[in-house]
């Protein structure tokens, strides 16, 4: 499977509990603690401690996560899974292969934990534009678009960014 196969799942993750009990663009708390349970592993979490979860998640205080808010804790769970996590669940799988697509081409060429213009190209090239050819001045303008730091490579941090935005990108759909 793609990236584009593993972002299109967290979306399906998002849609499988959102709108059970009303908006489908959104989740309740109801659903927000079945997709915690379920996917994260967290249903022993006690009242206290979930409030204060959905407290940081929801990000405009409606009491209701919507897909951006979603985003923000995938690229949070991104940051922190290790790709050898025994037991695992939709989300977490997709979120663990987004981690094994960067380290597929990071290090190819140059640092283990960095993508270079080359692993960009290849990335792109592979993962969304197979057959096609990309242009090198397009991988350098995309590399600069994703370059937070101006090293002239792109880490993790920056590669999770570039997945949330997508993950964004692609939200219209779930509407």
């Amino acid at each position: 499977m793609s990236l584009a196969n593993y972002i299109h799942n967290i979306m399906a993750c998002f849609q499988k509990y959102a709108g059970k009990e009303g908006d489908k663009t959104k989740m309740n708390k109801r659903e927000v603690k079945q997709m915690f349970k379920e996917q994260l592993g967290l249903g022993n979490l006690t009242c206290e401690e979930f409030d204060s979860f959905l407290t940081k998640l929801d990000s405009n205080s409606d009491q209701q996560v919507d897909f951006m808010e979603f985003v923000l804790l995938v690229d949070a769970l991104c940051r922190v899974i290790s790709t050898e996590t025994l037991e695992s669940t939709f989300l977490l799988q997709n979120i663990q292969n987004i981690k094994k697509v960067f380290e597929t081409y990071a290090g190819k060429e140059g640092a283990k934990d960095k993508l270079n213009k080359h692993e960009v190209k290849d990335l792109l090239q592979n993962e969304f534009f197979k057959g096609q050819k990309i242009c090198d001045d397009e991988v350098a303008k995309f590399l600069k678009s994703l370059d937070q730091d101006g090293d002239s490579e792109v880490n993790f941090s920056e590669f999770v960014s570039f997945v949330a935005m997508l993950c964004e990108m692609c939200s219209g759909d779930l509407a």
